[in-house]
């Protein structure tokens, strides 16, 4: 009986999951045309002076730049959710401050770089975190707590200090806790690739002569351009190279020109030849 039952109901079944299957793929065709249309729209014009206030990258950028990063700026806000933590209301100068350092460091290679990116995490101030750490000479283990202003977790979720995003201006030198953080992301999605010093190429080779550089002027007490927090392995300078391209792109073309190059091609920026930065828009007197 159920042999034949199931043969009866079986064309039926399979109209139906075929009908489903039309369905599905007719959903999405509509969503993926959707997302398209929205993310291909421009930034209204208070998105763009909300960057433009808040972020000295932004009102650096040539006016043709901008615009060509707003599809990916769109692109990145429709899929990465932010999550305020330790009492944070996320605003939305906060999101598409993130969102367009993340479009700028992916001008060449494609805002999919971050595809597996879920989550930004923004705390007020700089938080803390567990750490576990052991030697690998010994196997001794360390515990203990560590503060931070950003971290990278794989390719999951990217957190930061908002006060450090809103200090950067302010710094003793280079510092830009987005970009340094997203460029972590980046390394973590090339498995660690980007920084490796047992790769064999050009890149390659100019990151890891100008890390030694960095760690031999740190030995010697010197005043470095590059953050000595660069010293600690190759993977923080690759990021505290990255800051430095984005916030002291002048002084690091001239100083570390081949170091420069290597950046400049592989984010597809030239950020020394961009006009000075417009000062940042006077805050509104409340009515």
């Amino acid at each position: 009986m159920l042999p034949d039952a199931w043969s009866a109901a079986a064309p039926v079944v399979a109209g139906l999951v075929l009908g489903l299957g039309i369905l599905a793929l007719r959903w999405a065709r509509r969503r993926r045309l959707a997302e398209g249309r929205e993310r291909a729209t421009p930034l209204e014009p208070s998105a763009r002076q909300s960057l433009a206030r808040h972020s000295a990258v932004y009102r650096r950028m040539p006016a043709e730049l901008r615009a060509e990063l707003e599809p990916a700026i769109r692109g990145f806000l429709g899929r990465v959710e932010f999550i305020g933590c330790g009492g944070l209301a996320v605003t939305t100068p906060m999101r598409l401050v993130v969102a367009m350092h993340a479009a700028l460091l992916t001008r060449r290679i494609g805002i999919g770089a971050f595809g597996r990116l879920y989550s930004v995490l923004i705390y007020p101030d700089e938080f803390v975190v567990e750490q576990r750490i052991e030697d690998e000479d010994t196997g001794l283990v360390t515990e203990g707590t560590e503060v931070l202003s950003g971290q990278t977790i794989d390719t999951d979720r990217v957190i930061i200090s908002w006060r450090d995003v809103m200090e950067a201006e302010n710094a003793d030198g280079p510092y830009n806790v987005i970009a340094h953080e997203l460029a972590h992301y980046l390394d973590h999605a090339w498995g660690g690739a980007l920084s490796s010093p047992e790769s064999q190429s050009e890149w390659h080779d100019t990151l890891a002569a100008e890390h030694q550089a960095l760690i031999d002027a740190v030995d010697r007490g010197e005043e470095t351009l590059i953050d000595p927090y660069g010293a600690e392995d190759s993977a923080e300078f690759f990021c505290v190279a990255t800051e430095t391209l984005l916030e002291a792109p002048r002084e690091l073309l001239q100083q570390h020109p081949q170091l420069y190059a290597q950046l400049s091609r592989f984010y597809g920026l030239d950020p020394a030849r961009w006009p000075d930065p417009a000062p940042a828009a006077a805050p509104a007197r409340p009515q």
